[in-house]
């Protein structure tokens, strides 16, 4: 096999990850740890590896939850581990308009919704992310339009 120097030439490639995995990382006890994240196509072809260090707060907070890892990784990495259509607020949400009325969320509705988000200093791309879905996709009345508003912008800023 003979290698060539040639002119840089950019090449552009789309590839969907179907799965990751999280492998044993480094760990600086105390301050950090570094984990690789292997991401698969459909067919269990790695992709890429890709690596995330957790430090601070986070690795304080790990403790022996690796869950928490788990999340934090899927969180820094923007990966979605769960359809939008699984998540049990937008379940919920779906659940509230089938077969009631004109299929718009009510102000009872919301505060239903507002009773299921958990109570949390910090909230995760993702439940951002489904709070933002149920805000575009459902179909409100304008009360429960402006108290869903007013109260997830208290809660998430």
């Amino acid at each position: 096999m003979t290698r060539f120097n040639i002119t840089p030439k950019n090449v552009v490639t789309t590839q969907t990850i179907h799965s990751v995995e999280i492998e044993s990382g480094e760990i600086k006890l105390g301050t950090s740890a570094k984990f690789p994240i292997k991401y698969f196509d459909e067919n269990g072809n790695l992709l890429e590896i890709r690596y995330v260090e957790i430090t601070g707060a986070d690795y304080k907070a790990w403790g022996d939850d690796d869950s928490l890892i788990y999340d934090k990784v899927f969180d820094i990495l923007h990966i979605d581990k769960e359809p939008m259509k699984e998540r049990l607020l937008v379940k919920l949400a779906e659940s509230l308009i089938v077969g009631q009325g004109d299929g718009r969320l009510s102000m009872d509705n919301v505060m239903q919704l507002l009773n299921n988000i958990k109570e949390d200093e910090r909230y995760s791309f993702f439940e951002k992310e489904t709070i933002k879905h149920i805000t575009e996709k459902f179909n409100w009345t304008d009360a429960a339009k402006r108290l869903w508003l007013e109260k997830v912008t208290e809660i998430f800023g």
